[in-house]
């Protein structure tokens, strides 16, 4: 889990970067705007806000997928630790990261395919400068882009981790039932045997601390 935290922290730091470059580019397009292109840039700003806008897409497409998996393993964690023990190894979650990553690029390279930042005549400045290039074909692919991975993989998403958070729930309430009502010694002795812990065991609860906390942190985080 903790490979997929990583590679969580790092798309989200490089949508931030992104977004960070958004803003910037925007703040320099009202900058020549409202000085009449007197003063100009030797870049179009708005030819990177716009750019910039496209490639944050990646960071922030793989951020959601990565998303997904760590509740998907944070609920299976909770409610079935063998089965996540099991399942939940190095190596798949690193085949995991790496189509996620892998969808995230070439999910968004045919609509970076259609517009370039190149040195064009700039009619604004009367001079050549790097400015955004956009091919007429670019809103088709953008629209075919856009219904199957903007619109549906978010609501995707949400229906697993909803799905996922209701079953985890509806385990916590057996458990705690169960726990409750102490209705047989088979129970019982469970709870006893908790108290020793092997280091395989330890590992596990450090797991489930961990991702419960980041999730949770996270989720606040993004609806705020």
């Amino acid at each position: 889990m903790t490979t997929s935290l990583l590679v969580f922290s790092a798309s989200d730091l490089a949508y931030e970067v992104s977004t960070f470059s958004i803003a910037a580019s925007f703040f320099f397009m009202v900058f020549e705007t409202s000085s009449k292109y007197t003063l100009s840039f030797t870049i179009e700003p708005n030819g990177v806000y716009i750019y910039s806008g496209h490639v944050s897409r990646m960071p922030y497409i793989l951020s959601n997928l990565t998303k997904t998996y760590l509740a998907v393993a944070r609920c299976l964690c909770v409610a079935k630790p063998i089965l996540f023990k099991n399942m939940f190894g190095v190596k798949l979650t690193v085949y995991l990261l790496i189509t996620f990553g892998v969808f995230s690029v070439i999910s968004y390279l045919a609509v970076l395919d259609f517009i370039d930042m190149s040195p064009q005549y700039s009619a604004l400045i009367n001079a050549t400068r790097v400015s955004l290039w956009v091919s007429p074909n670019r809103q088709l692919v953008i629209k075919v882009v856009w219904v199957y991975r903007d619109d549906v993989m978010p609501f995707v998403n949400q229906i697993i981790i909803s799905i996922f958070e209701v079953g985890s729930t509806l385990q916590h309430s057996d458990l705690a039932f169960s726990f409750k009502d102490g209705r047989t010694a088979f129970k019982r002795q469970q709870i006893e045997n908790t108290s020793t812990l092997s280091g395989k065991d330890y590992q596990v609860l450090q797991q489930v601390v961990t991702i419960s906390v980041i999730s949770t942190y996270f989720v606040i985080v993004q609806t705020v």
